[in-house]
């Protein structure tokens, strides 16, 4: 995805997250938890970004976490992670 065209759908989106922020997102396997508001975080990392709309950022952010994949690493006592991977506070 090196051109700058458009995102069509939250599948391209998540595949691009797990790119441009690979400690926090993945494509394939056990999810990590995320930190709480991380959407604010995204849409100021991707402010800039024009392949990203903050719509469909919303919309792939809701389909991954409710994915089996992310609910399944959701384990009590697990920290959440920023986009850089570090872990936060609950």
């Amino acid at each position: 995805m090196e051109n700058s065209e458009k995102l069509k759908n939250s599948k391209e989106v998540i595949a691009y997250l797990a790119e441009c922020f690979p400690q926090c997102f993945v494509a394939t396997g056990e999810a990590k938890p995320l930190k709480i508001g991380i959407f604010k975080d995204l849409a100021e990392r991707l402010a800039e970004d024009p392949k990203v709309s903050k719509t469909l950022l919303r919309t792939a952010l809701r389909q991954y976490t409710s994915s089996w994949r992310y609910l399944h690493g959701l384990k009590a006592g697990m920290s959440r992670v920023d986009l850089d991977g570090e872990p936060v506070a609950n």
